[in-house]
C-alpha cells in the first residue's frame, strides 16, 4: 500500500522546496485514499487526465505528473478487489439477542482539490546580467530584488552545455522568474557547478571542463557561425556567398551594419569609376 516510507523516497527524488504545497496535496490525496476507498473508475479516470496533461509537460512539471500518476496507482494497488458473487445465504435460526445501538453512520472525507500542476506556473523571462570568467570558472550575475527573502524559492539544472534558473514567489513581487541558457559556448561540469543566493542577486557558478580555455562568448551562437563561414570559405564560396551568410546569419543590429558598409562601398566604387573616366577624358 502507500506508506510513510514511499512518500518520503518520492520527496527525496523530486527534491524541490517550491513543491512543498503541491506534496501536501497529495499527501492529503493518499489520506483520502486510505480512509474513504474511491472507486477504482474514478481513479483511473484521474490517472488519464494527468497522462493527458504530461504530454504537454517538461522539467520539473513532467517529475510531479509522474509522481501523481505513480501515486494514483498505488491508489488502485491498495484498493479492495472487486466483488463476485455472492453463496446463496444459509438459514438460520433466529437468535433473540437485546436489540444494539443504532450504529452512526461513517462519514467519508471530501477528496482534497489538488493544486495546479507547475506546468501552468507564468514565468517572467531575466533579461539583465552580467558574467566575467577565469581559468577555472565562469560567473554569471543576475539581479533579481528579493531573491534572497523569504518566501522565495529557487532552483537551478545544469546540463553539460546549459543551465535553467527559476524564482518562485519572489518577495519584492510575488512573481516567478527564468533564465537560462540551454547553448553555453563550452562544456562544463555540471556536479560541480552551483548557485550563489544573495538578498537581491544570484550567482550562477559553471565550472569549465576545459581549465584555462577563454570563452569568447556566453552561448556558442558566434562559435557556429565562425564555424559556418570558415567551412563556407574552404570549400571556395565567392566574395558575394560569403557576405550573404554572413548577413543570415546576424543579428538585426549587425545587418544594419553590413548594408551600410555595403552601401558605403558602391558609392566608393561609383566616385571612383567617375574619377577615373573624368581623368581619362
Amino acid at each position: 500500500g502507500i506508506n510513510a516510507e514511499y512518500m518520503g523516497e518520492a520527496i527525496r527524488r523530486l527534491g524541490v522546496p517550491q513543491l512543498q504545497g503541491q506534496l501536501e496535496a497529495c499527501l492529503k490525496y493518499v489520506e483520502y485514499a486510505l480512509q474513504a476507498s474511491p472507486a477504482r473508475d474514478a481513479v483511473e479516470e484521474e490517472i488519464a487526465q494527468l497522462q493527458k496533461a504530461l504530454e504537454a509537460s517538461t522539467g520539473f512539471a513532467s517529475d510531479f505528473l509522474h509522481f501523481q500518476i505513480s501515486l494514483r496507482r498505488r491508489v488502485i494497488d491498495s484498493l479492495p478487489p472487486a466483488p463476485t458473487a455472492s453463496p446463496e445465504p444459509v438459514t438460520r435460526s433466529p437468535v433473540v439477542t437485546a436489540e444494539p445501538t443504532p450504529a452512526q453512520p461513517i462519514q467519508k472525507p471530501i477528496a482534497p482539490a489538488l493544486s495546479a500542476p507547475l506546468a501552468s506556473l507564468a514565468f517572467t523571462k531575466l533579461k539583465q546580467f552580467s558574467w566575467d570568467q577565469d581559468d577555472e570558472w565562469v560567473k554569471i550575475y543576475v539581479p533579481l530584488s528579493g531573491v534572497g527573502v523569504e518566501p522565495t524559492q529557487v532552483d537551478v539544472r545544469f546540463s553539460p552545455f546549459g543551465f535553467l534558473f527559476e524564482a518562485y514567489n519572489v518577495a519584492a513581487s510575488g512573481k516567478n522568474y527564468q533564465f537560462g541558457i540551454p547553448n553555453l559556448n563550452d562544456e562544463i561540469d555540471p556536479q560541480k557547478s552551483s548557485l550563489l543566493k544573495k538578498p537581491d542577486r544570484v550567482t550562477i557558478k559553471m565550472k569549465k571542463v576545459k581549465s584555462k580555455h577563454e570563452w569568447s562568448h556566453l552561448d556558442d551562437v558566434e562559435k557556429k557561425h565562425h564555424e559556418q563561414h570558415k567551412r563556407l570559405a574552404d570549400s571556395g564560396a565567392t566574395t558575394a556567398e560569403l557576405l550573404k551568410n554572413m548577413y543570415d546569419q546576424a543579428d538585426d543590429e549587425m545587418r544594419a551594419s553590413l548594408i551600410k558598409a555595403a552601401a558605403e562601398g558602391a558609392d566608393k566604387r561609383k566616385e571612383e569609376a567617375l574619377r577615373r573616366g573624368w581623368t581619362a577624358a
